[in-house]
């Protein structure tokens, strides 16, 4: 993408490129993007204390999104919200971001200099000069940040890299380690399953006094489903609230923060002495990209501000403006227009509502697990898994077979493909230790799976079909491209606990809302 920038900077074609991704900000994120970043915006993450901006986010999850698409044709927004894209870019901002953290308690700096160097290679290339308009063009358009922000950016960037390369170089792979994995990766199993969905089983609603009957034997139950999902039954408090800011970045000098503290104290006057209209006053004063809805900024709840931002706010009453407030973005004033009071439906409110939904639930898996059982006893008999006798099987296999189910529930008969038995996820399965140990239980003797056993909801019976094993004559010939793989694998581990030790040990609060897409 940076090559692409480095020889179209000028042209037409990089601005129709930036259209592109404001377009995809509006589609992934809704109407508000990056004109409130240096402002009052909602933070994406802080991290012990450190903000991730919400700029910075909506940058990365665009470039991993345009990535997407230029592997997968036709990858859209729905395929990035089921694949939860937004969480995953999110988890690796924070994941850089403790790193960096973790290179400076190590006194790991990376030098103005590298970082020249970096953002010249990265935006120009090694032989085309540097052109700082160009370069203000793009960080201040593509990415809605100023030139110092994302040079820190950079920096932090590099820092986490190089504290990751150290945590990779201690990372070492044993010759008895080499052995056992060649083991492990030839030896491989071929499965027979059936997949049995529960939601294939069609539930008649039951009545009133069949559901009061059932939540009187199974309160626990529905205790544990209240608490597990108790965001659909406690609200927080939220505030909708206007604010205008004046810039002042934390690191500015005295005078620049003395001027903008003259202009939010004119701006304070205005609206609470000279009682001027607050969105007025907003359009005409505010740096922020809400004064042009007149500095509103919508509902929010806990964690989307800012904390002297949120304090601040919460202590309003309707229609109250608050004292000027300093944040790292500079200073605010701000109004409160709404308040939607914290709401929690009591378990007694809603115990019918889970009864029921618990209800059918059980009643699908009960006849999932009859039917599993039906299945186990017709293959025990000598049955093949293509002749068991169940109602809708389908077989993609069978003769004059359609290319899919009528019922995308239906009960289904596939095989895996070999998997070998360090695999974490088994094809046409899903991630199951417990299904890879019993498929390596198994033998051409004894190939049936004595249970159904349960994944992702689903239940699957089982049946060897083949098995290879490894031949060690092979390994000296394997041993290089083995070490390759098995040190980059151990690597990556080594780099994933150190990280979650790191998580454990930090403070990290999330913005919930920028993870959300449009209407989900």
């Amino acid at each position: 993408m940076m090559q692409f920038m480095r020889k179209n900077a000028n042209s037409w074609l990089m601005w129709l490129i930036f259209g592109v991704i404001t377009l995809v900000f509006i589609l992934a994120f809704g109407p508000w993007v990056g004109g409130d970043l240096s402002g009052n915006a909602p933070f994406a993450a802080q991290v012990n204390g450190r903000v991730i901006s919400t700029a910075q986010f909506q940058a990365d999850y665009s470039n991993r999104f345009r990535t997407m698409q230029m592997f997968r044709k036709d990858y859209d927004i729905d395929d990035a919200k089921k694949e939860n894209l937004k969480q995953q870019v999110l988890d690796s901002l924070i994941d850089r971001e403790l790193l960096a953290q973790e290179a400076e308690r190590n006194e790991l700096t990376v030098t103005n200099k590298k970082v020249a160097k970096i953002i010249k290679e990265r935006f120009f290339g090694p032989d085309t000069p540097f052109n700082r308009e160009q370069y203000q063009r793009v960080v201040n358009g593509m990415y809605q940040t100023t030139e110092s922000r994302f040079e820190d950016q950079v920096r932090r960037e590099q820092m986490a890299s190089e504290m990751e390369d150290l945590i990779r170089n201690a990372a070492q792979v044993s010759e008895t380690e080499l052995q056992a994995e060649f083991r492990n990766q030839n030896n491989k199993a071929d499965l027979e399953i059936l997949r049995i969905d529960p939601n294939y089983f069609k539930v008649p609603a039951p009545t009133a006094d069949a559901i009061s009957a059932w939540a009187d034997k199974n309160t626990d139950a529905i205790q544990k489903h209240y608490e597990t999902f108790s965001t659909r039954y406690n609200q927080p408090k939220k505030v909708r609230a206007r604010h205008i800011l004046v810039k002042a970045a934390e690191s500015a000098d005295a005078p620049t923060l003395t001027a903008a503290k003259s202009k939010i104290e004119a701006a304070l006057k205005r609206v609470k002495t000279d009682k001027e209209d607050f969105a007025k006053v907003a359009k005409e004063v505010s740096d922020d990209g809400s004064a042009a809805k007149g500095g509103d900024l919508g509902l929010f709840g806990p964690g989307q501000m800012v904390k002297p931002f949120e304090d601040a706010a919460y202590a309003l009453k309707v229609g109250e403006i608050s004292d000027v407030v300093k944040t790292q973005f500079g200073f605010h004033i701000i109004k409160v227009e709404e308040i939607k009071e914290a709401s929690t439906k009591k378990i007694e409110e809603v115990r019918t509502e889970i009864a029921d939904e618990l209800y059918k639930d059980s009643v699908k898996n009960d006849k999932a697990n009859a039917l599993a059982q039906d299945a186990l006893k017709q293959l025990q008999a000598g049955a093949a898994m293509a002749d068991l006798k169940i109602p809708d099987l389908y077989n993609k296999d069978a003769e004059n077979a359609p290319d899919k189910p009528a019922d995308p529930f239906a009960p289904r008969l596939e095989n895996t493909g070999f998997f070998a038995k360090n695999a974490r996820y088994i094809p046409k399965v899903g991630i199951s230790e417990e299904v890879v140990k019993a498929a390596f239980e198994l033998s051409t003797d004894a190939p049936l799976g004595t249970r159904a056993y349960e994944v992702n909801k689903r239940l699957f019976v089982i049946k060897l079909k083949q098995r290879t094993k490894p031949d060690m004559k092979l390994f000296d010939d394997e041993k290089g491209a083995l070490r390759t793989s098995l040190s980059r694998q151990r690597q990556g581990e080594a780099v994933q606990n150190f990280v979650k030790a790191l998580r454990e040990n930090s403070k990290v609060q999330v913005n919930p809302s920028v993870v959300q897409y449009p209407n989900s």
